[in-house]
This record gives C-alpha cells, structure tokens and sequence, in this order.
C-alpha cells in the first residue's frame, strides 16, 4: 500500500523515537514525511506544505492535542491524526470534537494497519471536504437538530436570513432560539420526520435582519434521532403569489418542467433499453483499452474480468487497435477498425467503432461499439454460395431447354432425312447401287435419333420405350455429359461391372435418373472438393434383406445394382424423410432433375430405391432394377409397308424439307398431299378442303398458331376431322398437352416412310 505521488506527511511529536519510526514507515510507503516538535513552525509549514496527512502526538507543555486539532481544522484539509497514550473515552471524543479525523496509539508492530488507519483518514477528509463543497454551493440554511431539539450544526450562505447568529444557535434548543410558534411548527415536523421516516415541508415567516421574510423548511430524518433541515428563502415566491402576478408563469415553468424531466425519463429510459438490448457490444474505455462500462452483451457473452478490448481481437491486430485508441484519446474523431485475422480460428471477427468521450474539453473516455461480423460474413457468403446454385440451377434449366429445342430442330431434320431415305428404299431396286448407298443413311439417321433423344431426356420430354439395356453401357455413353454437368473440382469415379444381365428399361429414362443422381450428389458436395462414386454390380435380393426406403418390401429375384456416392453434406432423418417429396424438388415441374422424378422413374422401371446419409458423412443412393429375360425385344422393329391406298392427307409443319419427304411418302402410298407451312395456312387450307381431306398430320410446336390452336380451329370446322400430331417430345407429354382431345394417333418424330404409312392407315380406318 504506497502512497500517491507528491504525497507529504507532517508527524508534530515532541516523542522524538517515535516520530522518528513513523516517519520512517512513512518514507517507505512513498510520503515525504516531515518531522517538527514546535507548535508555531509547524503552522507556519502547513501554510506552506499541502499536507495530506498530519500527527500530533505530545506537544510542549503550554500547547493540548485538542487545541491544536481545532487550529489545524481551521486552516488545513488535512487529514489529522492524533497519538494518545490512552484510550479514554472522554480523551478521544475531545479530539474527534476538534477537528481529529482519527486517533490511534501508535505501534510499530503492524505498519500495514497504520497505513491503512492513515488511507481512511485521507479518504474521510476528502469526502468531507466534497460535501461541505458541496454545502457551501447550496443557497439554503441547512440545521443539523438532534431529536431533542439542539441545534447540532449550521451553515448559511447569507446571514442574514438566519434569525441569530450562529454562534448563538448551535449548542442551543429550537425552543431557546426561535419564537414560540416557528419552534411549535418545527419542533411537531420533527417528530412526525422521526416517527414516519418521511421528509416533511412547513413554511413560516421570520423578521430577520434582512426583515420580515418567508421560508420553507423541509425536515429530513438522518438516523433514529437527528434531523437535517433545509431552510429555504421563499419570500419572492410568497410575494408572487400574494401579488397574483408570477403564478401562471410559475405553473407554467413547473409543468414545463415535469414534462422536461418525463421526456428526459422517457428519453434515458429509451436509451437505456436500446443500448442493454443491442446485440452488439457497447462499452466506454479508458486510453488503455480497460473497459469500466458495458452493457448487458456482458452479461449474455462474459468476459474475463478486467477485460479489455485487447482480449476481444486477434493479437495481430494488437498494435493498430493501440495506434486507433491513440488517436482517439489525442482529439481525433471517430474510428472503425475491422479486427479480423484470417489465420486466426477465433470465433469473433470484430468491427469497431471507437468515438472519445470529451470532458470540458479534454478526452477521458471513448465509447466502443464492438459487433461480431462472423454470423453475418458467414451469412454473406453461404448467401453468395446459394446464389451460385441459384444460377447453376438456371443455367442447368436454359440447357434443358436449349436441349430441348436443338432436339425438335434436329428431330425436323432428322424426319426429313429418314423419311427420304426410307421411301426411297421402297423406290429402288433391291439389288442397286444406289439402293446400297441409302441404306446406310437408315442406321445413321437412327443413331442420331437416339442422340436426339439423349438431349430430350436432359430436358425431360422424351419418348417412352422399354427395351433391353446394359446399365454400366448407359453410364458409360453418359461419361461426357455427366462431367460437362458438375464442377471441375469434383472427381469422378466409375466403377462399372462388366457382363451384367439386362434391365428392362428406356434408355431416356435411365439416363436421366443416372444424371439426375450424380447432378444431386454434385449439389450436395457445392463448389468444394469432392468425389462421386458411380457404381453398377448384379446382385440377388432373397427373404433376409431387410426393406429398403419406406418400408416397401423387395421381391426376393435377381437385380442389377446402380450406386452413386457422394462426399457432400449429408442429410439429417427429417430431411430424409422428406426427400422425395415434390415439394422438396428446386427445379422447375417436367425438368425432370428432382429427386422426386427419379422415385417415379425406378417405380415405372419396377425398381426399388434406397438412401442413407448422415450430416457431414455423404449420401450414397441405390438404385435395384429386376434383370429382364434375354427375350425382351431389344427394339421394335418397323411396321411392314401398308398397301398402297387413296385420300387426302394434310400435312403442317414449319420444317419445309420435312413436309417434302412427308409428302413424298405420302404420294409413294398413293394418297394425296396437301401442305400448310403454319398454323393459319393449315387452317386456311383445311377451310377450302374440308370435304376432301380424311387426315391431318399435325405438327405440335410451330410459330404462330399453336398446334393445341390448330387442333381446336379444324374441329370447329370438322368434328369428325382425323388428327395425327406429330412431335419430337414425348407422347406422355404431348396427350398431356392435349388432354380432353380424341386424337387420331401419335407420330413420333423422327419417322420412317413405313411409320407415317401405318399412322395414316390406322387413323383412316
């Protein structure tokens, strides 16, 4: 326990060893302690020296400890600290009554507690000597009473509004010094401030040396048997009043007041719960970072204690949080520092506002506004994440519908071709060159088609057809879709079983639902680094294996199996509970990329699907198809030529080399053809042919009219019309489309002579 900088001591001690040792334990605890044995030196000192602290222990002979602590009291704020010999009563409060602060007998034995006895005393005297500063700044008389009536204490600013002279008041009862109905009114205040512990207001009027005045006296209770009074003079007020002039002035003035201190109340209670309910930190500190307020973030988050806004950042941005404070602390404005580390694992990323706190005119404290920017950074970029998808989703849909698209173009192209070589095949002779040549355009034509429809499978619009397939041979064929469809920084990896037996299934299906799995696994792994796992095997499935996803049973048989793993989030039981529901699908209805299609796709393939994830650890999908018998038909083979036959038939399509080779075939068959290029030519033309047209091939997609518009135009024209459509999408999709209609037939494009041939039989028929 060292003493303050500048600290002095006087010890006034004629005990000359026992000044001597106290001043030496002064000494060592940081005072520069004087030592004096005359009365008359040492007053001359104290004028001199500001003293903190001053004993008085034996004075010469014609001086008493007493006397001296009333001088000293006198002309010092020092704190004064008797040395007796003996601790009787009466001794002791004779000092205290002068001016002692405290008194003790001194010992050497335990210099801690006399140190302490000195800090107490200091700290008494400067509290003290604040609250007679504060006295002395209050315009009032203020009376210490004891409940017997004594005046105790007095203090006045102005003399005369005192009714005697201090020195006649105090020592004296209320009775002895004011007039018999002043004393009656304070002396029944007091009692009833005693009894209810209450403050209580009387007013009364005194002839003063100032002359006749009013007063209002406001008793307070201060223990169980004094009383402070506060005497105010209220003789303007009085007069005021008896004058009638500032009373509305007053009222005025006191309801301004009132509402002031309410909005005031109301204003500090605003910003009082806006600053304990921010979720951000609100502090003030001092230049060294110490935090000496903050708000209840605290309490939510605490601290160690003795915190500072150094144990809030990362230590590498110690040196510039010391450098803003600096500034702060020296007048600058207001500073923001972004406290973040990115090779810190901390938890917080701080920005900081740090504003000074000005005190007439000098900077004593800043105010720290501390937010913790993780959550939201971690929120920006999962958003910025979510907007990626967001756009890959859109970019993997527009592809969907380019696919879509370029497969209708090509399909058109696809018919022309196919259709003319087909009827030219049936022109030339079985054994010519030329026939030799053509034939090889059939197949070509044929595996462009299924090109075709690998594009209409992407958008979700192909046509159904079951035939026998080798699952690791569609993967296989689906290897440079399936990475132009992920991100470069995900591995794949196929692990294909050769020589499985075949599946009953269409190839645009199973091509989808195989995409669809490795799309969703890449969605799940994101833009990190990760690995899907494609896998095919045969296995059997007997009375022990347990059920797979929902509780659907598998019949015991032989399957082929199609796994496809990820490394990605993985999901959690809720989430897999609900994962093949529609309404868990992103994408757009008929793209044919959610999860819930592919349900639907191993349910019409006979199949069975089951899923296990766990949060962090991945998902693996698999997927059991029934092998097929060896003699499921691969393909379907073409329908024999019909024979030739007559009629009118009605061709619309926009595809103008389409409708030549459609209206080649046509001819071929002996029928004759008709051609409309859009939609309003077909109805134009079918207005002027109506009696002799027996069949429209319609195209579905076209500019202008609509094929569905077209439809229904002709049959107003016609009920009875016979109505092909014709479409590259499937034909699910295009009855779908024309839901409600008794259409004739479907033709799916592209078609071969005989194709259209046998359409056009069977809708005459």
């Amino acid at each position: 326990m060292n003493a303050t900088r500048a600290s002095h001591a006087l010890v006034l001690d004629m005990d000359l060893d026992r000044s001597a040792r106290l001043a030496a334990i002064l000494r060592e605890r940081g005072y520069q302690a004087a030592q004096m044995q005359g009365v008359g030196a040492a007053l001359a000192m104290c004028a001199i020296v500001p003293f903190t602290v001053i004993f008085v222990g034996q004075l010469p002979a014609d001086h008493n400890a007493a006397s001296m602590c009333r001088t000293l009291r006198q002309t010092s704020n020092s704190a004064i600290i008797a040395l007796i010999e003996t601790t009787e009563t009466s001794h002791v409060t004779d000092l205290l009554d002068a001016g002692a602060t405290d008194v003790l007998t001194f010992s050497t034995e335990n210099p801690e507690r006399l140190l302490l006895r000195v800090l107490v005393s200091e700290r008494r005297v400067a509290t003290q000597s604040h609250a007679e500063a504060m006295l002395r700044a209050i315009p009032d008389i203020v009376f210490r009473i004891h409940a017997s009536g004594e005046f105790l204490s007095v203090h006045v600013s102005n003399v005369n509004d005192l009714y005697a002279a201090p020195r006649d008041v105090v020592g004296r009862k209320v009775a002895e010094v004011l007039p018999p109905p002043v004393a009656t009114l304070c002396l029944n205040g007091m009692r009833r401030a005693v009894d209810k512990g209450e403050v209580e207001i009387f007013t009364y009027s005194l002839d003063v040396p100032g002359g006749p005045q009013d007063f209002e006296a406001r008793l307070v209770p201060a223990g169980p048997d004094e009383v402070v009074a506060v005497v105010r003079n209220i003789t303007d007020r009085t007069q005021a009043q008896t004058l009638g002039r500032a009373n509305v002035t007053l009222a005025a003035e006191v309801a301004e007041r009132r509402r002031a201190e309410q909005a005031l109340r109301v204003s500090e209670a605003k910003w009082r719960s806006l600053v304990e309910n921010c979720p951000d930190l609100i502090a003030t500190v001092d230049v060294a970072g110490r935090v000496d307020f903050a708000n209840r973030w605290a309490e939510r988050r605490p601290a160690p204690e003795g915190a500072t806004l150094f144990d809030l950042v990362p230590t590498s941005v110690h040196s510039t949080l010391r450098a803003v404070l600096d500034r702060v602390f020296s007048g600058g404005g207001a500073e923001t520092l972004n406290a973040e580390d990115p090779t810190s694992q901390r938890v917080h990323s701080w920005e900081l506002r740090l504003a000074p706190i000005a005190d007439q005119g000098r900077v004593s404290r800043a105010v720290v506004i501390a937010r913790d920017c993780a959550e939201r950074r971690a929120v920006e970029a999962e958003r910025a994440r979510m907007q990626e998808r967001l756009w890959t989703s859109q970019r993997r849909a527009n592809l969907g519908l380019l696919a879509a698209g370029v497969a209708h173009d090509f399909n058109n192209q696809l018919t022309a071709i196919l259709g003319g070589a087909s009827v030219a095949l049936l022109k030339l002779p079985e054994d010519g060159s030329a026939r030799r040549a053509i034939e090889t355009l059939v197949p070509a034509a044929r595996r462009a088609s299924e090109l075709s429809q690998r594009l209409l499978a992407y958008s979700g619009t192909a046509k159904i057809e079951k035939r026998n397939l080798d699952l690791s041979t569609q993967v296989r064929d689906l290897i440079l879709l399936l990475h132009a469809a992920i991100p470069n920084a995900i591995e794949l990896n196929l692990n294909l079983a050769a020589d499985l037996p075949p599946i009953a299934g269409d190839v645009p299906q199973i091509q989808q639902l195989i995409m669809n799995l490795v799309v969703n696994a890449a969605e799940a792994i994101g833009e990190q680094r990760g690995v899907i796992a494609v896998r095919t095997s045969q296995t059997v499935v007997d009375d022990t294996l347990p059920k797979l996803y929902r509780g659907e049973p598998v019949a015991p048989g032989y399957y082929v199996s199609l796994e496809v793993d990820d490394t990605g989030c993985g999901m959690d039981e809720a989430t897999l509970d609900k994962v093949f529901e529609p309404h868990f699908s992103t994408k757009a209805t008929g793209r044919g990329l959610g999860l819930a299609v592919v349900s639907d796709m191993v349910k019409n393939h006979g199949g069975a699907l089951n899923v296990a994830s766990q949060p962090g650890q991945g998902t693996k999908f698999r997927v059991l198809f029934p092998a097929a018998s060896s003699e499921l038909d691969v393909k379907k083979s073409d329908p024999a030529p019909p024979n030739t036959s007559s009629g009118t038939v009605l061709i619309v399509d926009d595809e103008h080399l389409l409708r030549r080779a459609a209206t080649e075939i046509i001819e071929h068959f002996g029928y004759t053809a008709l051609e409309a290029a859009d939609g309003r030519a077909a109805v134009a033309v079918f207005e002027r042919h109506a009696k002799e047209i027996d069949v429209v091939v319609l195209d579905m997609t076209m500019p202008g009219l609509s094929g569905e518009e077209v439809y229904t135009r002709i049959k107003a024209l016609e009920p009875t019309a016979q109505i092909i459509l014709s479409s590259g999408f499937s034909e699910s999709e295009a009855r779908r489309r024309f839901k409600g209609t008794d259409l004739a037939g479907f033709l799916q494009k592209p078609y071969t002579a005989e194709q259209l041939a046998q359409a056009i039989e069977k809708a005459m028929t």
